[in-house]
This record gives structure tokens, sequence and C-alpha cells, in this order.
């Protein structure tokens, strides 16, 4: 092969490298199917951790639509992110739960008194 021809085959190669990744970058449906994927992985990562594999979880995985899946990753997270408030919350909740169950028992006793003298 002459060095002409080898340039040519390069130049030819580079070009078809370089269309074959652009469209790779640019294309939505490309970067949705991706996207798509991504999410996929995601949820079965989920499945995996916090439902301990659970082979049925994950078949239900499997039959979900890319916006069935993309769905319930968006409800994982906002559920997910709560968890520090909801945590705050049941602290409060059993704060709130002691006083009243101490006032209560302060007026149990003050009747039992009242009634015994």
């Amino acid at each position: 092969m002459n060095n002409k021809t080898k340039e040519t085959l390069i130049g030819v190669g580079t070009a078809v490298a370089v269309s074959a990744a652009a469209y790779f970058l640019f294309s939505d449906k490309t970067q949705n199917k991706g996207k798509a994927m991504m999410n996929r992985h995601k949820a079965k990562t989920f499945v995996k951790d916090k439902l301990k594999g659970n082979k049925k979880a994950m078949a239900v995985v499997d039959q979900l639509s890319d916006e069935e899946i993309s769905r319930l990753l968006a409800t994982v997270e906002r559920v997910g992110g709560s968890d520090g408030k909801l945590t705050e919350q049941k602290d409060k909740l059993k704060d709130a739960t002691a006083d009243a169950k101490e006032t209560l028992m302060d007026k149990t006793e003050t009747v039992k008194d009242k009634f015994s003298h």
C-alpha cells in the first residue's frame, strides 16, 4: 500500500468514527435510550439493596416501561429524601407522647389524692 492510500483510509476511518461519535452524543433517541438503561439499572440496584434482591420485585422492574421506571425512581427519591424529616417528626411525636403521659399521670395522682382524703 502506498502512502496516499493509507492517508485516504485513515481519513475515511476518522470521518466515520467522528460521525458515529456525533450521532451517539447528539441523537435524542440515543440519549433517551441511555438514560432509560441507567434508570432501569438504578431501579434494579434499589431492589437489590433495599428489598434484599426480592425475585418478584425484580421481575416487576423488568416488566415496567421506561416511563414507569422514571416515575418509580422519582417517588423513591422523594420518599428517601424525607427520611430525616420523618425521623425528626417521629422524635417530636415521642416527646409529645411522653409529655402527655406525664401530665396524665400527674392529674391521676392529683385526683387520687383528692378522693383519698
